[in-house]
């Protein structure tokens, strides 16, 4: 993402690979809000920062979509030079 704002309501980001930001690359001045009760991201990577999603300054939000029941939620197994690299994947409201 390089500008703008994108929300994602459902999906699924996984086995991605990227310099930074595996799965995700959000630049400054755009914003990413992940309002789900619905999505994964696993197993990607990134050779320098951000296994998952990278912020170069930009804004990310993630959190529960309030009108639905916490369904299939997790993120995990990515890995990075530094960054977001959770193992095992953690589930949650």
């Amino acid at each position: 993402m390089d500008s703008g704002t994108v929300t994602i309501k459902r999906g699924d980001f996984n086995n991605n690979n990227a310099p930074s930001g595996g799965a995700i690359f959000v630049n400054t001045g755009a914003t990413l809000n992940i309002a789900s009760s619905n999505f994964q991201v696993n197993h990607n990577s990134a050779s320098t920062g951000g296994g998952a999603i990278y912020s170069n300054g930009g804004t990310v939000n993630i959190q529960r979509d309030p009108s639905q029941t916490l369904g299939n939620v997790s993120l995990g197994w990515d890995s990075a030079g530094s960054g977001l690299a959770q193992s095992p994947p953690r589930v949650g409201n």
